[in-house]
C-alpha cells in the first residue's frame, strides 16, 4: 500500500512537471533576428518550427518579383539566411555546397509546386539534422519514464 501510494505520487509529479513546461510564459525569449529580420538559428530542435516559418516567409516573397529578377532576388536572400546560421545549422548548411546553395533552378514537387533547388535542399538538410534529435529525446524521455512508472 505504501509502495502504491510513492508510485502515485511519483507520477503526480511528473505529471504536474509536464503541465508545468507546456504552461504559457510572458516572458518567453523569441529567438534573436539579424538587423534585416532573418532568425539566428544555431540548429536546436526546440527553434527549428519558428526558424522554418520566418525562413518560408523570406523566400515565398521571392517568387513575387519579375522573373528575370528571381535569380538575384533569390541568392541575396540564402545569403541573409546563411549569415544568420550558427553552430550545427551552419555546418549542415556548409556540407551542402555553395554552387548547391545558390541554386534558384526550379524543380517541380510531386504535389505540383515549384521549389528553388537550393532552397529546397537547405530545408531537406536542417529537417534531417533537427528530426533525428526530436526522435532521440522522445525515446530518451519515453524511456526514462516507462522505467520510473512501471
Amino acid at each position: 500500500e505504501v509502495l502504491v501510494e510513492k508510485e502515485l505520487l511519483q507520477r503526480l509529479i511528473l505529471l504536474k512537471m509536464a503541465v508545468k513546461s507546456m504552461k504559457y510564459h510572458s516572458n518567453l525569449k523569441l529567438p534573436e533576428e539579424t538587423k534585416a529580420g532573418y532568425v539566428i538559428w544555431d540548429g536546436s530542435a526546440s527553434d527549428y518550427p519558428h526558424w522554418k516559418y520566418r525562413t518560408d516567409l523570406k523566400f515565398v516573397s521571392r517568387k513575387h518579383v519579375k522573373t528575370n529578377e528571381f535569380p538575384a532576388k533569390f541568392c541575396e536572400t540564402m545569403v541573409s539566411v546563411s549569415e544568420a546560421l550558427r553552430g550545427d545549422a551552419l555546418t549542415v548548411q556548409m556540407d551542402i555546397g555553395k554552387d548547391d546553395l545558390l541554386d534558384p533552378e526550379f524543380e517541380r514537387e510531386p504535389d505540383g509546386t515549384r521549389v528553388a533547388r537550393g532552397y529546397k535542399l537547405l530545408m531537406q538538410a536542417m529537417k534531417e539534422k533537427v528530426y533525428p534529435q526530436v526522435e532521440d529525446e522522445a525515446k530518451q524521455m519515453y524511456a526514462e519514464f516507462h522505467t520510473f512508472g512501471s
